[in-house]
């Protein structure tokens, strides 16, 4: 009938015609609690996913070499959490990850990068990054390198750890001395 499509179109899950069977109310109204406890689990579900994706503080990319250049840049979903940007926005500009390190701290980075990329050894680096939303975050910097069997480095990955807190932290100690 017009008035059942009428209410469905308006959101209606379910309807009933009059007059109506007591064991189909019955069944009805049974099957629609189960719609709200399902509809509850998958929100406490989805705020628990939320929480656990906002409290990540590492993010990984690899850096893929080909005959000593950088070739492609592989960002973990992490980088999201860390960055701000999307894995989108990182994909489709390679130059970004090092363009939001804080202007002071560009250098050595760079550094770090073309040491690495000769395939020489390098040590954990922290410094600055400039989230998109434009706050400062510390993070420290650990790189694995990757090497083919005629010892040419073929890949890295970088480790990010947001240690903002822990700066934070030593800047109020120093502070309070």
């Amino acid at each position: 009938s017009e008035d059942i499509v009428t209410a469905l179109d308006a959101g209606a899950d379910d309807y009933l015609c009059k007059p109506f069977d007591r064991e189909v109310l019955k069944s009805r109204m049974a099957a629609g609690v189960r719609t709200l406890n399902y509809e509850n689990q998958l929100l406490r579900s989805e705020e628990r996913y939320r929480r656990i994706t906002d409290s990540i503080t590492d993010y990984i990319f690899t850096v893929v070499i080909s005959e000593g250049r950088i070739t492609e840049f592989i960002h973990s979903d992490a980088g999201m959490a860390v960055t701000g940007y999307s894995l989108r926005e990182l994909a489709e500009d390679s130059s970004l990850w090092l363009e939001m390190v804080h202007k002071d701290d560009q250098q050595q980075v760079s550094e770090q990068l073309d040491k690495c990329t000769r395939g020489e050894k390098v040590e954990s680096l922290e410094y600055r990054i400039i989230r998109k939303d434009e706050t400062l975050r510390w993070v420290k910097s650990v790189i694995v390198q990757h090497f083919d069997k005629g010892g040419r480095l073929t890949s890295f990955d970088c480790l990010l750890r947001d240690i903002t807190e822990r700066k934070n932290a030593e800047t109020e100690m120093k502070v309070a001395k």
